[in-house]
This record gives C-alpha cells, structure tokens and sequence, in this order.
C-alpha cells in the first residue's frame, strides 16, 4: 500500500505480522510547485501517481527476507525504489526529466517526460502499450515506449523473458547503468549477462549473488591476465586491500571449486611479481582443502626457477614474507 502526504509517497508493505516501510519517493515533477496528490493506483506491482499536471510511475525493487523468510530482514528501506515522470503539462529542465531513488540512472537511458496538456490527470490502466489516464477534457494515452520503462514494467509483472526482449534496445554503453537498475528490481542474474559489461562489475555482481557459474564463465572468456589488469585500473599496487584474484578465488573456494583455485594459482605464477604474490595467498588458501598440492604451488610461488624473486629490472625484490617461508618453513 501507498501513502502520500504533502509531496512525499511512502510506500509499506502490510502483512498479519508486520507492517514495514519499502522505500519513499518524491510526488511531481522537479518543476512543479507545492504538488497535490489527484490519484494513486497500483497495476501489476507498478505505482502510478498523478498531481494536478503530472503522471509519475514509481518501480519497487525485490523485496530482502531475513533468516526466517518472513520479510524481517531489516525494518526500513528493504527494497529499492525508481521514480520516474512519464508525462507533464510543465516541460522539465534538462537533467531534471527523472528521480531515482538510491543508485541515479544513467540519463542515457532514463525515460524523458512527455509533454502533455494534463488537467487533473487520473490513472485508469494500459492500453495499447500505453498508459490511459482520465482528465477533465476526455481520457488520454501516455506513451511507455522507452526500453527501461517497458523493462521495469514487465519484470514488476514477471514476464522477465519478454523483458530480456527489450535489453537489445538499450546501447552496450548503457549496460552498466541497466544492470544497476535491474539489481535493483532483484533481478541480478539478468544484470550479469548483459554484453556491455566490464569484468569488474560482473565479478562483483557474480560474488555479492552467487552467481558461481557466471563468474566461471568470466574467467575462462578473460583469463587471469585481464582480472590482473582489474586491479591495475583501480590503483592496487598490492599493498592495501586484496586483489580481484584472490577475492575470486576465496570466494570459489567457499562453493567447492577447489580445482578453479589451483588454476588460477597456477596461472598467476607466469604473471611477475605480483602474480606471485597471488599465487602464495590462492596457496595459503588451498591448505584447509590439499595441503600437499599446496605446499607445492607455495614452494613455487617464493622459489621460481632461476633463483631469487626479482622485479622488472631483474633486481632483487623485498618479499619479507616469501622470504621467511623460503628460508625458514620450507
């Protein structure tokens, strides 16, 4: 259900146990003034706002359960919420064409209002691919033809194939900015596969969702090499933090891929100084599941054929670590 009070919808979900707020989203256009609740209507999980000039549609996200399934996960904001104007009697400056609460959509892909000649518009229902709305000189067709409306509109209704039909309408530039809205619909593992993204976003989305079998596909098509260049991107030099590598590979771990990690190790090794480095923490790792075979990748992570561990210029490296389990465990 939906409240509005002065130019705030605050929307809850009511149960016999609980009844809790989902999210809250701004009444009107950026440019109306003092706006008005006229009408309010739900269709297909979808609400639909109408002031005294403007329409407005607002999409929920996937509601989050706590242990008991229940929806007691958290008490506020359990769901994300996009707010979006579909058409007004007053033209929008540009930029101001929509709101999202949360993560801010991408403009590129962001539905621009429909200049309309609204008289106390109400919200009636779809027709034709558009929404129909009663005002004071006859009913009226709002066009829905944007690809992120329909997108939303169709996931809300749970016709995520014939949604997945209308991801080609939006550019390969905008993907990262459609998978930030899909996420929010609860739909991650449609975001993941999504042609536009970079390696990081889907590694990210892949470990938050679980999506093992996606993020396997991921590095067989990219390899260790570009994951490496991943950190390079974000400024880890290797000092702070850990790397892609090895969250992946901590990660794969937990969901039984043992022999993925012994790859990645492996492939690390060929990789200089850094990949080295990888390859003794995947090790390290790999010593609650084979401690022989990781004994072994340890031994060649801080004792590469040749001698000592050297940099780019073929001088010697500080390792303090490597070096006191080359001269000390080993």
């Amino acid at each position: 259900c939906a409240f509005i009070v002065g130019n705030r919808i605050a929307i809850y979900l009511s149960d016999q146990q609980s009844f809790t707020l989902l999210g809250t989203a701004l009444l009107g256009s950026p440019t109306e003034v003092e706006p008005t609740i006229q009408s309010a209507k739900f269709i297909h999980r979808v609400l639909y706002c109408s002031t005294r000039t403007t329409v407005q549609c607002v999409f929920l996200g996937e509601l989050e359960t706590g242990e008991d399934g229940e929806g007691q996960g958290r008490e506020a904001g359990v769901c994300e919420v996009d707010s979006f104007v579909l058409a007004s009697a007053d033209v929008p400056a540009p930029g101001l064409a929509s709101r999202s609460i949360g993560m801010n959509v991408d403009n590129s892909i962001s539905p621009v209002p429909t200049p309309m000649a609204l008289n106390q518009p109400s919200v009636l229902s779809y027709h034709g691919g558009s929404l129909l709305v009663s005002t004071t000189s006859g009913p009226v067709a709002i066009p829905l033809a944007n690809a992120l409306l329909r997108i939303g509109i169709l996931l809300s209704a749970g016709q995520h194939t014939r949604a997945q039909r209308w991801f080609e309408a939006v550019p390969e530039e905008s993907h990262e900015a459609l998978a930030r809205f899909l996420e929010r619909r609860g739909v991650p593992d449609l975001a993941a596969n999504l042609p536009g993204l970079s390696l990081e976003t889907i590694i990210d989305l892949s470990i938050r969702y679980g999506l093992t079998e996606r993020l396997e596909l991921a590095i067989e098509t990219h390899g260790v090499e570009t994951m490496q260049m991943v950190d390079m991107g974000r400024g880890l030099s290797g000092n702070g933090g850990h790397s892609v590598i090895v969250c992946v590979g901590a990660y794969l771990l937990g969901q039984g891929k043992a022999e993925l990690v012994r790859r990645l190790a492996t492939e690390c090794m060929v990789l200089g100084e850094a990949g080295r480095r990888e390859a003794f923490v995947l090790a390290g790792l790999l010593l609650a599941v084979d401690a022989p075979d990781a004994r072994r990748l340890i031994k060649r992570a801080v004792k590469p054929p040749g001698g000592a561990v050297t940099d780019a210029d073929n001088q010697p490296l500080q390792w303090p670590v490597g070096e006191f389990v080359r001269d000390h465990l080993l």
